[in-house]
Parts: structure tokens; sequence; C-alpha cells
């Protein structure tokens, strides 16, 4: 029987998402004013994770709706506390991480996206620069990379700080997304196969890729 359900809820939660898709677009284009640069680098299809530099709330939210592919985003699981927030959340299909350790059932959840050619996107820094520029990495996506296996393509984003302020004023913020091409993790010159020793040296790939796509100001550790 559950077999039964599973395609009509797959289905349900794919009109969900286009229709929060759509009134997140809607909304994004009465209350900014967006740029993206490098769209032709997003894989039509095919497993694929995103990376994006996290200096404001908005940042994934908005990433969602420039991306040209429906994207699973994975999120701090204190997002899902909020009251309407968290509904809209869950609506969606975010995943929820705990931060502070290897949360497996996140990863999990990533991974049986990505092997069914989802795409998933999430921020390598595990939370909000408080300078704008970019912090050390954690492993996530890298992880993610080694076991998808999947390509990643770095966004990078500028614009969100302070958009309050502009709100405030009336005026709509101009949000600037810079997409790089995608890559595959590679190896130590040599060393073959991947495996989590090398965990460290392949996060700093993927910092490096989306230290790229920023202003030099905002690369913090990775200019």
């Amino acid at each position: 029987m559950a077999g039964h359900r599973s395609p009509a809820r797959r289905q349900g939660r794919t009109i969900v998402q286009d229709f929060l898709l759509g009134l997140l677009r809607l909304l994004m284009k009465l209350l900014l004013q967006t740029t993206t640069t490098g769209l032709e680098n997003v894989p039509p299809d095919g497993p694929v994770i995103f990376v994006i530099n996290h200096i404001a709330w908005l940042d994934p939210v908005a990433a969602l709706g420039i991306l040209p592919r429906r994207t699973i985003p994975m999120a701090k699981e204190e997002v899902f506390r909020y009251f309407v927030v968290g509904w809209l959340v869950r609506l969606y299909g975010v995943i929820p991480v705990r931060r502070g350790e290897a949360d497996v059932p996140a990863i999990k959840r990533a991974l049986q996206i990505l092997r069914a050619g989802g795409a998933v996107l999430l921020a390598p820094e595990g939370t909000r620069s408080p300078t704008g520029c970019l912090q050390p990495g954690k492993d996530g996506a890298a992880t993610l990379a080694l076991r998808g296996p999947a390509p990643i393509v770095p966004v990078g984003v500028t614009g969100t700080r302070g958009i309050h302020r502009a709100w405030l004023k009336l005026r709509r913020p101009a949000i600037h997304f810079s997409i790089g091409p995608a890559f595959w993790l590679t190896p130590p010159a040599g060393e073959r196969p991947l495996s989590r020793a090398h965990l460290p040296g392949l996060t700093r790939q993927v910092m490096t890729r989306l230290a790229a796509q920023l202003p030099e100001e905002m690369r913090g550790v990775y200019r």
C-alpha cells in the first residue's frame, strides 16, 4: 500500500513546490531588484549541489527564486520552529540540519535527492557571516559531492546585507547572483580513490570556487 501512495505524495509535493516557487518569484519582483550572471552554468538535469555564501537570512530564499531548477535547500533546524516560516519550509520539503554535529538523517535525505537526479542547496559556512566575508567552510558540501556523487555549482550572493534599511525607505534593494561553472571535486595528485581523509582539502576546493564568484573584499579567509 505504501508503494501505491508514494507517487501521489511526490506529485503533491511537486505541485506545492511549484506554487511556492511561483509565489516567491512574484514577491521577489515586487521587493527586490535582482540580476544574475552565469545561468548557463546550471546543469539542465542530473544531480547537482548549489553552494552559496551566507550573509543574510534572505540568501538561500532568494537563490531558490533565481535558480532555473527546482532545488531543495538544507537549513538549520531552528528555522522550523518559527510559526509561519516553519510551516512554509515543511511544505516545500526543506531539509532540517542539526548544526554542530554530523546530522546523518539530513545527509541521507540530501543523498536521496541527489541520487534521484535532483538538486540540493546549502551554505557550506554553516551559519551567517557576521562580517559579510567568507568564513571557514564545513565539510558538508564535500561529503555530499563525494557520496552522491554530484558536481557542485558555486553561487555568489551580494547585496543582501542591510535589506531591511532599504525596505524601510520603500526601496527595492539590488541583489546580484554570480553563478560559476559546475565542477567535480578532484583528489590531490596521484591520490585515489577519494575518501574522508581528503575532506579538508576538498572543502577548500569548494570554498575557493565560491570565493571566485565574490568581490575580493568578500572572500574572507579565502582571499
